[in-house]
């Protein structure tokens, strides 16, 4: 039996056909087979059934790749899910806690001194509305104290 499929493969050779010239062929365009046998029905059959083996062998790898192109795909897309899943609750705790993330201290503190400026200013404008208020809310002098000169008195 060995000696027969010994036989068989040295009457069997399988040749890669080389890229045409002046082509950018990234991959193997095709081969060919020839089979020597004492009858050509016989070396049609061997042929035909190498040839199947490889087209057979081909589907497979075809049917991985678009299975493997079919779980990249979902991978992504449920990564594409969950990094959107994280980024609504991102948005949503920096909505929470809005001013008050480590981030946005610089912007805090700059509202802080424009708010303390406006305290100061609206302070110092009460101050002087009180003052005023007093001022115009005191009594009127009275002239009890003070004695009327009469016309014509020179001292």
């Amino acid at each position: 039996m060995e000696e027969l499929v010994a036989r068989l493969r040295s009457s069997i050779d399988v040749g890669a056909v080389r890229p045409m010239d002046r082509t950018n062929a990234s991959g193997l365009p095709g081969f060919t087979i020839d089979v020597i046998a004492g009858q050509p029905h016989l070396a049609q059959q061997i042929c035909t059934e190498i040839t199947s083996m490889f087209l057979q062998q081909n589907v497979i790898i075809s049917e991985r790749k678009a299975e493997d192109t079919t779980d990249f795909i979902n991978d992504n897309c449920k990564s594409k899910s969950q990094l959107d899943d994280q980024d609504a609750k991102l948005a949503d705790f920096q909505r929470r806690y809005m001013g008050a993330l480590p981030d946005e201290a610089q912007t805090n503190f700059s509202l802080l001194t424009g708010l303390a400026s406006q305290l100061d200013s609206v302070t110092q404008s009460l101050n002087r509305a009180q003052q005023d208020k007093l001022f115009l809310n005191r009594p009127e002098p009275t002239n009890s104290h003070c004695q009327t000169i009469p016309d014509g008195w020179q001292p």
